[in-house]
């Protein structure tokens, strides 16, 4: 493989950029087909710079993208952002924990849309959904809350013993406030 030095046994494999000249390892350097070695001659920050270069040197590529982005923008209409916005939740629920919005949605009627705590609805308003609560060690899904309710809880801590300890607060002040 053409620039690619050979390395002993438990190291990484290297390759000089043609650009910059440094050694660098394979991963800093886009993948090529049409190459021999099937990366680019020049590592990924040179082609970074060559191409912020060419962009702000050429004024027509500038125009064109900005066309297109404008275009683009106009075509989406309605529709298509909710749509679009749709596709990003369902990313997100699966991504993050591994619910898909069926699975949300379940969950949601099981509460019958309110949250599990205080049996509200989310106080920042009708598009906003309700919260996954989760437990952050095991990764389990306990139910969902509103913003306030969840939020509440992470300043707690996520924890049983955080929420005990303000509730105690609550029942027994250490302190009686001075009357008007």
């Amino acid at each position: 493989m053409e620039n690619i030095k050979s390395v002993k046994a438990g190291q990484r494999p290297i390759k000089k950029c043609t650009v910059c000249k440094e050694v660098k390892e394979l991963s800093e350097f886009y993948k090529d087909k049409s190459r021999k070695d099937g990366l680019q001659y020049s590592c990924k920050s040179c082609e970074s710079k060559a191409h912020k270069k060419k962009y702000a040197e050429n004024e027509e590529v500038r125009e064109r993208k900005s066309a297109y982005a404008k275009k683009r923008r106009a075509e989406l209409d309605e529709a298509g952002k909710e749509k679009i916005a749709e596709q990003q939740r369902q990313h997100h629920l699966y991504k993050r924990y591994g619910l898909t919005i069926e699975q949300y949605d379940e969950m949601h009627n099981k509460q019958g849309g309110k949250c599990a705590i205080c049996k509200g609805v989310d106080t920042r308003g009708p598009s906003f959904k309700l919260s996954i609560d989760h437990c952050h060690d095991s990764g389990n899904i306990r139910g969902l809350l509103c913003g306030n309710c969840n939020r509440a809880l992470g300043l707690l801590g996520d924890t049983a013993e955080g929420v005990k300890k303000a509730y105690l607060y609550l029942r027994k002040p250490p302190v009686i406030a001075m009357t008007k």
